[in-house]
């Protein structure tokens, strides 16, 4: 692939961008920050002090943190988030958010909702800028939500502009939660060649 957008959903947000098979790393090396792209203008803080980025509405932080005010506003909703954590609400993260939701839990299942509105989002707008024949979903985030990539597929080719999906395939990472390392020792050693 020449062109291809690989999206990391974790604890952060984070990614890179191929375009003509060139690796873009930007003016000064920070191109890939894809987590903070702005999906609502007024949407939560992010941890980088701008609103409403993607990462602070679909990262694992971001839907911990949103899963802990939802039990403090509503505790008597939030039965099975709790027992997930034997009542400890500062335990709770995204991991327990999704397995909890897996069980067709009402609450758990709406924070992920709202996580995957925003990865749609969020995609969408990767895909109109950048046209890749690949978007890769990887992280331990994006492999653990059940029917992300599926989901995300669906928006991007529905609402996506027709000739950015033209060519394109929304795929899992095949690496995995090994991506980053792997991409790092391979980018290391394609520089030290040059």
């Amino acid at each position: 692939m020449q062109d291809l957008v690989c999206l990391l959903i974790g604890t952060g947000i984070g990614g890179g961008v191929v375009s003509q098979g060139n690796l873009i790393t930007g003016a000064s090396n920070s191109a890939g920050e894809l987590g903070h792209i702005i999906i609502d203008k007024n949407g939560p803080q992010c941890t980088c002090g701008s609103h409403g980025c993607l990462e602070a509405l679909a990262s694992g932080w971001a839907l911990a943190e949103q899963a802990r005010a939802v039990i403090e506003k509503e505790p008597k909703n939030a039965g099975a988030l709790l027992e997930s954590v034997q009542g400890h609400v500062n335990d709770l993260t995204a991991r327990h958010v999704v397995e909890v939701a897996r069980t067709g839990d009402p609450l758990a299942s709406s924070l992920i909702e709202n996580a995957q509105e925003a990865l749609n989002a969020g995609c969408i707008s990767l895909i109109n800028a950048f046209n890749p024949e690949r978007l890769i979903i990887g992280g331990g985030l994006g492999l653990a939500i059940p029917h992300l990539i599926d989901n995300i597929t669906h928006a991007v080719f529905e609402k996506a502009l027709k000739a950015a999906t033209s060519k394109l395939q929304v795929v899992p990472a095949s690496l995995a939660t090994n991506a980053g390392v792997i991409g790092a020792a391979s980018y290391a050693l394609h520089a030290s060649n040059k």
